[in-house]
């Protein structure tokens, strides 16, 4: 009896692993095995006559509340696909520039005009960037996508402002960058190597400089480093013999982030430059990198 017992749960055993093993290739043998297709209705958002006459009756009331509210309404409705928004855009200006604005209002206001795309307004909107850092996080990286000509000179004019850095410089490198603007070079270089500079400003002048100067920078990246991330930011669109070797050595990196920007990099010029310090990179401790290595 007891050999039979052994015999079955034996049996059981297999019968399960075997169940298993088909389960593994996602095959559904059943309908009853599948989640249900439950079609969804679709919905679309819906906007009430009259709210545009509203927000823009409420964006002159002295209350400072219903101001910020309508400013903020306006923005939101223009991510839901309200039309006819353009309407709003000379009063939010309006707003903008009023002296006496309180800074909540102005923000919603800056924000209302960056989501409707205003160019126009470009002119008030980079003098309300002076009012506070809060608007400059909103202000600028607009102002660097509409490439606004004013905006260059007082983002270089904030790369002359001492160190320790302030959150405007980091926004002006940024933009700088983006705007591909190349009178920012010397300034940026030597930003880099200031004893006072902090590590995520010298990381975005890295990142900026990699843009601007895509060649040239190897120099640059060894005097980085100390701080290995600049310095392999800085490298970010090289390519060379002696770019491709100090990515290479980067990859080996056990610092965050440094092996994945190199892997990134040779992979990009040439998976087989990668090959030789593939171990370390598969070995590394952020997910993000083993995958690069996965595809290597």
């Amino acid at each position: 009896m007891c050999a039979i017992v052994r015999l079955v749960f034996l049996f059981a055993i297999v019968s399960l692993s075997g169940a298993f093993a088909r389960g593994d290739d996602g095959v559904i043998f059943s309908v009853k095995d599948s989640d249900p297709i439950v079609p969804m209705p679709k919905t679309a958002p819906a906007f009430a006559p009259g709210l545009l006459d509203l927000w823009l009756l409420a964006l002159d009331r002295p209350e400072v509340e219903m101001r910020t509210s309508a400013a903020t309404a306006i923005a939101a409705a223009h991510r839901l696909g309200m039309p006819g928004l353009g309407i709003a855009v000379d009063p939010l200006r309006k707003a903008l520039d009023r002296p006496d604005q309180h800074r909540a209002v102005r923000l919603a206001a800056a924000t209302a005009l960056v989501a409707l795309d205003a160019k126009t307004t470009a002119d008030s909107l980079l003098k309300a960037s002076e009012a506070g850092a809060e608007l400059r996080e909103v202000i600028y990286p607009a102002l660097a996508r509409w490439d606004h000509p004013a905006a260059r000179t007082v983002w270089l004019g904030i790369l002359d402002k001492p160190l320790p850095s302030t959150r405007s410089h980091l926004l002006a490198v940024r933009a700088l960058g983006a705007v591909r603007e190349a009178k920012a070079i010397p300034k940026l270089r030597e930003l880099l190597f200031a004893t006072d500079a902090t590590a995520p400003l010298r990381i975005e002048i890295a990142r900026a400089l990699s843009v601007l100067n895509p060649a040239g920078l190897e120099a640059d990246a060894s005097r980085c480093a100390a701080d290995p991330l600049a310095a392999v930011t800085l490298l970010r669109h090289h390519r060379g013999d002696e770019a491709v070797r100090l990515l290479q050595g980067y990859a080996a990196s056990d610092e965050a982030g440094v092996a994945g920007v190199a892997v990134e990099r040779l992979l990009e010029i040439d998976p087989k430059l990668a090959l030789p310090g593939l171990n370390s990179v598969l070995a590394n401790s952020e997910p993000e990198t083993r995958r690069l290595g996965v595809e290597v």
